[in-house]
């Protein structure tokens, strides 16, 4: 069973179809009032959203697909015209013109939206780690090394990260055996809605 918590909701992943209900009958009914607010049982396409983020399975496919809706990003990115190839950030040219208090700010709006879509994107990390740097004091390399990152990410807006149902592992001493095989619940453990 693998737990995932973040504040007052909680995401189970068990290889057993009823090990949230388990987990809800044993511990969690005793702590806090639960209430199952989705599942993806084996063999069965569905969507649950957590956290901001789609946990889907699709038809035909046990693996798990997780990303961040397409319209998260869209008013950042829509009068921007997208790029299949990723950006070359420059960030040791020469103009280091600080940006003003309303572009500065702009920027670290739009920086912190794409650092949320970009954890479920690790390609983007590099990018990400790049333009922090410049969240303290922006200037316009770092503005134009945001945009070069915008086109990008929108020709990439429809990606999923993928988590195999099943995973071999190949040794010579050691047969091929499953190491993960989960079934994901959402689960609220507070008093919030549904995430």
């Amino acid at each position: 069973m693998a737990l995932v918590i973040y504040v007052d909701d909680l995401l189970v992943g068990t290889s057993h179809h009823d090990g949230a209900k388990y987990l809800k009958e044993a511990f969690l009914e005793s702590v806090e009032k639960i209430k199952i607010t989705g599942e993806l049982p084996v063999g069965k396409p569905g969507t649950v959203k957590f956290l901001g983020r789609e946990i889907s399975r699709f038809s035909g496919s046990d693996d798990l697909h997780m990303r961040v809706p397409v319209d998260y990003l869209y008013e950042c990115v829509k009068d921007l015209s997208a790029t299949p190839i990723p950006p070359k950030l420059d960030l040791d040219e020469k103009d280091n013109e600080v940006l003003t208090p309303e572009s500065a700010s702009r920027y670290r709006s739009i920086l912190g939206r794409v650092a949320w879509w970009g954890q479920s994107n690790s390609h983007f990390l590099r990018f990400m780690s790049m333009l922090a740097t410049g969240q303290a004091t922006p200037n316009h390399k770092h503005e134009r090394a945001l945009f070069r990152t915008l086109r990008f990410s929108k020709s990439q807006l429809h990606l999923y990260q993928t988590f195999n149902r099943i995973q071999n592992v190949v040794s010579e001493k050691v047969p091929p055996r499953p190491i993960l095989n989960l079934e994901v619940q959402t689960l609220p453990i507070g008093g919030s809605k549904d995430p």
